[in-house]
């Protein structure tokens, strides 16, 4: 995943993820298009987990026009058939 250093008002909170593969899809997606990104993670081995049981897997951060965009992908995603994403295995 994206962990390019942002600053100043690039670097605020386009929206909230609920797990890793999320996250793993997002990032393809927001690359694939190129959109400046990074993402992180709230997992601290410190608090084995609790800030992701509360504040969920983690989030995507970007430049603010790029905000509604990214929460309109995420929707897609979070609605999107499974199948959608997996491959033949026959």
């Amino acid at each position: 995943m994206q962990t390019a250093n942002l600053s100043g008002s690039i670097n605020t909170l386009a929206c909230l993820l609920n797990n890793e593969i999320e996250a793993q899809l997002m990032d393809g997606i927001l690359t694939d298009r190129g959109i400046t990104h990074y993402i992180k993670s709230y997992h601290s081995d410190a608090y084995d987990g609790l800030f992701q049981m509360v504040e969920g897997w983690g989030a995507i951060h970007a430049p603010k026009e790029y905000h509604a965009e990214i929460q309109e992908i995420l929707r897609d995603v979070q609605n999107a058939n499974p199948e959608e994403f997996t491959g033949s295995w026959d």
